[in-house]
């Protein structure tokens, strides 16, 4: 195994054709029915951001781990029946590189792999994706983190799902440790 899943949430929707404040009620309003809940739904240009799983709230208390699943499906659900655009996702995925054992080699190659992934945007802080805006995204970081590189960020599945392939395929030769 070289990575390993850590989430994907829904975390953003495009709006295009709809006022976003009325659409981020009516959603939060259609959500917290559901789940006996409360939520807050922001607002960000014609984008709804949609608060993390943890952040839901029952009888004052956040949302049990084993309904995050059913909190994902209901905000896609209830976000294509306001005709909501693209949604990008939370995403956070462990590539577990052996620290121990890398060399300057193997660093350069990690390095040299950062920038030939699409969109590559790298700072002089942390190697970066797709853009800069944490938020609402679309936009991946990593860290050197002890279990291996982590990496995180806001974006559409197609576009994590392609450039996490590729990533893959540009470190198959780095060392990764045999259990994470």
């Amino acid at each position: 195994m070289r990575s390993y899943e850590l989430g994907r949430m829904p975390a953003v929707a495009e709006l295009t054709h709809r006022n976003a404040a009325d659409a981020a009620r009516e959603l939060a309003e259609a959500i917290g029915r559901e789940l006996r809940a409360t939520m807050q739904v922001h607002v960000d240009g014609s984008c709804l951001v949609l608060p993390a799983p943890f952040e839901v709230r029952r009888d004052g208390r956040a949302l049990p781990g084993e309904e995050y699943a059913t909190y994902a499906n209901l905000c896609l659900d209830r976000l294509r029946d306001i005709g909501a655009g693209a949604v990008r996702f939370a995403v956070e995925e462990m590539y577990v590189f052996d620290w121990d054992v890398f060399d300057k080699q193997c660093w350069a190659v990690l390095q040299a792999a950062y920038e030939e992934l699409p969109a590559w945007v790298g700072t002089k802080e942390r190697p970066e994706w797709f853009g800069l805006d944490q938020r609402k995204g679309p936009n991946l970081s990593a860290s050197v983190e002890p279990p291996g590189l982590q990496v995180a960020g806001v974006l559409e599945l197609s576009a994590f799902d392609e450039w996490h392939h590729r990533m893959l395929e540009r470190t198959r030769q780095l060392p990764v440790r045999s259990s994470p």
